[in-house]
């Protein structure tokens, strides 16, 4: 059996072969988009059911693995095309044997698993849970609650990355729309065609055409879509392992040209717009424990929104001290919940 790193680096060298962004874009079509006609019917969602569709996670080590180098956008012959996602298909689905592979050895030789597990095998047990399981959240959801989110550091944004909130929700939300219409369109367009289809148009957009859509001033928008581009001094570098920080994550649009941007997945970008800012911010030495402070309070206080939504507000408190009889503090509650002969306790980490 080869080793986990073996494998990895004959997939990042397979990734910065030359137009393999094409094959990621297949992948994308073949197993996210549902395509349809007259009426859609339950018959036309099973490809998203199937065990041999890509997850997430795969397709973005893809992308991470060929940001690593210069991006060639040149469309290759369909032989080589069709060779390029055979080869990364094997190679992804040796790795996901080989962790399946590694908890089960380790689960067989560990006997009473409870008190034979120590800390690095409960490690390598998650990593195949954890890698391919489902998502955290709905993608409205990320895109909407990142303006709660980061709401009160509205101006270091502002004044450190020219972002607007109220922008980037409408950037968000209307790149989806150019990019449903647009892929539609190249569909159709290429439909019947004897030879392999560029998908690649399906997944391109302007920061003009969605300044105009949304009526924002372009520049408002391109520092939006420009925080979220991987600099182009920067190449993914530190991407050298499947457990290393994947810059694909945190800049998920691809530049082609000076106004011309790929978005590979959508989900990725509204995690982003989510999730993002907050390490930004971090960096910043004088702003980091107010960007803590202010993440705390946001988890605190959409908990007790609905927690109150559900039991009501009279069942709800928040800080609540845990006072000794002589009135000395032993502990704070962030988020108590009172019903019938039950409490539920909150407590909001902004270190997750």
């Amino acid at each position: 059996m080869r080793s986990e790193q073996t494998i990895f680096n004959d997939l990042a060298t397979l990734c910065k072969s030359k137009g393999f962004i094409h094959a990621i874009a297949h992948f994308w079509v073949r197993d996210y988009f549902v395509t349809f006609k007259g009426e859609l019917k339950p018959d036309d969602m099973t490809k998203l059911y199937l065990r041999s569709r890509l997850v997430r996670t795969e397709l973005t080590t893809l992308i991470g693995l060929m940001m690593r180098a210069p991006i060639n956008f040149a469309l290759p012959d369909p032989s080589v095309l069709n060779d390029y996602m055979e080869q990364s298909k094997l190679l992804l689905d040796e790795l996901h044997e080989l962790m399946i592979g590694t908890a089960r050895n380790i689960l067989a030789k560990s006997g009473n698993v409870a008190l034979n597990l120590n800390q690095n095998n409960i490690g390598k047990i998650f990593r195949e849970p954890i890698f391919y399981g489902g998502e955290s959240a709905y993608s409205f959801q990320y895109r909407d609650l990142a303006y709660r989110k980061y709401c009160a550091d509205s101006e270091w944004l502002l004044h450190n990355k020219s972002i607007h909130l109220t922008v980037g929700h409408e950037v968000c939300r209307c790149i989806g729309e150019i990019l449903d219409q647009r892929m539609t369109k190249t569909k159709r367009d290429l439909n019947g065609k004897p030879i392999e289809p560029n998908l690649l148009p399906g997944f391109i957009f302007s920061c003009k055409e969605v300044a105009t859509r949304i009526n924002k001033p372009i520049q408002a928008v391109r520092a939006f879509v420009e925080a979220f581009t991987l600099p182009q001094e920067e190449r993914n570098t530190n991407f050298e392992s499947l457990s290393d920080f994947n810059q694909a994550y945190a800049f998920p649009f691809i530049r082609q040209g000076r106004d011309k941007f790929l978005l590979l997945q959508r989900y990725g970008l509204l995690e982003a717009f989510y999730e993002t800012p907050f390490y930004w911010m971090c960096k910043d030495d004088e702003y980091s424990q107010t960007a803590f402070r202010n993440r705390g309070a946001y988890t605190e206080e959409f908990a007790a929104e609905r927690l109150t939504y559900v039991f009501g507000k009279d069942s709800v408190y928040q800080n609540v001290e845990i006072l000794q009889s002589n009135n000395k503090t032993l502990g704070e509650i962030d988020v108590l919940v009172i019903f019938g002969n039950r409490i539920i306790v909150l407590q909001a980490k902004s270190r997750k």
